[in-house]
């Protein structure tokens, strides 16, 4: 979940003018290196490939009227996170493209997007 600053009542989704560059943490895949997978989901990326889907899950949560959670799309990193953030050893961080025209919204740490492109795995620290 990525929780977006309340901005008069609605999330402020946006459409990507230019290509984003993001990050995500994922699992790699016993199989292939070109496979990963996301943590929560299990969702099976190919890098290089282009996925879609619809942002939905638009709520405020019960415990703040601070935020709004979007619970579907593509969550990212706005920055490359650090060590900290691995917690396996079959843990590694994806650079992503978030494509130019894709529909998204941003707080200060993430990204939830329409599209995503996994671009290359960089190397555990």
């Amino acid at each position: 979940m990525c929780f977006i600053p309340k901005s008069k009542n609605s999330i402020r989704l946006k459409i990507a003018r230019k290509n984003i560059t993001c990050y995500k943490i994922v699992k790699r895949s016993e199989i292939s290196k070109k496979i990963v997978f996301s943590l929560i989901y299990r969702y099976k990326y190919r890098i290089g490939d282009v996925y879609e889907t619809t942002i939905g899950g638009i709520r405020r949560p019960n415990v703040t009227n601070l935020n709004i959670v979007v619970e579907s799309g593509f969550h990212s990193f706005k920055h490359k996170p650090d060590a900290h953030s691995i917690q396996c050893n079959d843990e590694v961080i994806v650079k992503c493209t978030i494509p130019k025209g894709s529909i998204y919204a941003k707080n200060k740490k993430f990204y939830v997007s329409s599209h995503i492109v996994i671009n290359e795995v960089i190397q555990k620290y």
